[in-house]
């Protein structure tokens, strides 16, 4: 009976043996179960830390490492950590660098919202550009851009960006020059290509009531104390009074003041033109610099710029700034007779009579349309010769559909008969410009004048800052409160800030 109990003890212990191999076996088949879903979620995690926008670059901070953006769809601005392994490239995939990014450029990004870093930054597809535009309006209670004869929708928090610095919507002059950059069939941001600044004449007795061309394009009455709104750049300024001129060349920089003292500038006398105007009707009357002139004969006019109104009943009138720089010059005038309604009907904030913007030249030929608008029927020409003797030619015709609209020459507005005024509250101790007429220290008011105008804040040891009111026509009064001036050579307080920098990702 002992002899058979011996092989039973083997068999015991494999089984034993096989019995630990599959509780291992078990083991490890559930621990891989339970380590799978651990493994799903941590790259669910990691994919909800990753995250897209399509956004406006609006500032960026190269010392501290980051990139300032408001978002297309939702209009939040956030801040992102970035540096030179960041991956940029145009709209067409090719590869730029960090220095390439441009402000106000439209961006589909790419970051973590762990890191708070973008990794990739590609010029969105649906993105359109414009550059070189000299002369814009805007229509903020329409949301309407006008940029000649087209109109492009623009949002309500479209970002306006100016040397590095996002500015409001008001800090912008129909002088400045400007790139737009808009996201599907809407404009989202604007770029300040070219700015303005400011000239400001002293010691400037002697030309008040003459004039100031500054360039070619601006051209204006001189008044005491006024300070000028022109684009930057470098220019030849001539001024005029009474038959002498004086000259001088200057310099502006953007959003600087440049001062020009008139007793330095060498005056000297200048020669008279002889002008025959030639208008129709004839019985039409000529006002010459505001004085009613007999045209019947040639007329002896000084050289630089002076202003003629034609008027006849029945017709449009005719409102123009000539400049006379050669010998002898004829101008022959058409008046077009009133449509039934009896008035212009060219735009509800501007005058009537069509006005145009004539020069004459003693060195060259050049011709000019009266309106931007390829449908115009108005039109104004000139030439001339070189020769001492020299002769120049004008003819115009008034419409009633189109008219100039040059900021330089003329200003579209209307100075409402009534007791309605502008005030201008603040701040408080600026001297106060429209359109560069001096109006006085603010709180200060004046005539109320529809239209578009440019305000001018100035103050000694503050930046002279400029924005572009709009005001309607509706017998009220109007008043203006602007936001302190800011101590030169300070940070502006509307830039982001560390502040803004710790702004959450959205």
């Amino acid at each position: 009976m002992k002899k058979n109990a011996v092989p039973f003890i083997p068999i015991i212990l494999i089984v034993i043996v096989l019995l630990f191999e599959c509780y291992f076996v078990l083991i490890d088949v559930i621990t891989d179960k339970k380590e799978q879903p651990i493994k799903e979620q941590q790259n669910d995690i990691m994919e909800e830390m990753i995250k897209t926008d399509t956004a406006i670059l609006i500032y960026i901070d190269e010392f501290k490492g980051v990139l300032n953006y408001q978002s297309v769809p939702s209009g939040n601005r956030y801040a992102l950590y970035y540096d030179e392994t960041i991956d940029v490239s145009d709209k067409y995939g090719s590869v730029m660098t960090a220095k390439q990014l441009s402000l106000g450029e439209i961006y589909d990004l790419t970051y973590s919202t762990h890191s708070k870093a973008v990794t990739k930054m590609q010029i969105s597809n649906n993105t359109w550009t414009q550059t070189d535009i000299k002369r814009f309006s805007f229509d903020e209670n329409k949301g309407i851009m006008n940029i000649g004869d087209q109109q492009y929708l623009f949002t309500d928090d479209v970002v306006i960006v100016s040397e590095g610095k996002v500015v409001e919507l008001m800090d912008l002059t129909e002088l400045d020059t400007i790139s737009i950059h808009g996201y599907n069939h809407v404009i989202s941001s604007i770029v300040v290509d070219e700015g303005h600044g400011y000239i400001r004449l002293t010691n400037d007795e002697y030309f008040i009531d003459g004039w100031i061309e500054v360039g070619q394009e601006i051209i204006k009455p001189v008044e005491a104390d006024m300070l000028l709104v022109v684009p930057e750049g470098k220019y030849h300024i001539r001024l005029s009074h009474k038959g002498n001129v004086g000259e001088v060349d200057a310099k502006v920089l953007r959003n600087q003041e440049t001062e020009i003292d008139l007793s330095k500038v060498y005056i000297q006398e200048v020669q008279k033109g002889k002008v025959t105007f030639q208008i129709s009707p004839l019985y039409a009357e000529l006002y010459l610099d505001g004085v009613l002139t007999n045209y019947s004969s040639i007329l002896e006019l000084e050289y630089g710029v002076h202003q003629i109104r034609v008027t006849a009943p029945g017709y449009e009138t005719i409102s123009n700034y000539i400049k006379v720089s050669s010998a002898m010059a004829t101008i022959n005038i058409e008046l077009d007779k009133k449509s039934e309604q009896g008035s212009s009907s060219s735009s509800s904030s501007s005058s009537s009579s069509s006005t145009f913007q004539t020069m004459f030249t003693s060195s060259s030929t050049t011709s000019s349309s009266s309106s931007s608008s390829s449908s115009s029927s108005s039109s104004s020409s000139s030439s001339s010769s070189s020769s001492s003797s020299s002769s120049s030619s004008s003819s115009m015709r008034t419409s009633s559909s189109n008219r100039t609209t040059s900021s330089s020459m003329t200003s579209s507005s209307i100075v409402i008969p009534s007791e309605s005024k502008i005030y201008f509250d603040g701040p408080e101790g600026v001297e106060v410009y429209l359109d560069g007429s001096y109006v006085g220290i603010a709180p200060t008011s004046c005539k109320k004048v529809t239209g578009s105008h440019v305000v001018t804040l100035r103050k000694d040891d503050y930046q002279t800052k400029s924005y572009t009111v709009t005001i309607e026509d509706d017998g009220n009064s109007i008043t203006f409160s602007f936001s302190e001036l800011v101590p030169e050579a300070t940070e502006d307080p509307d830039q982001p800030t560390d502040e803004d920098e710790k702004e959450e990702t959205p």
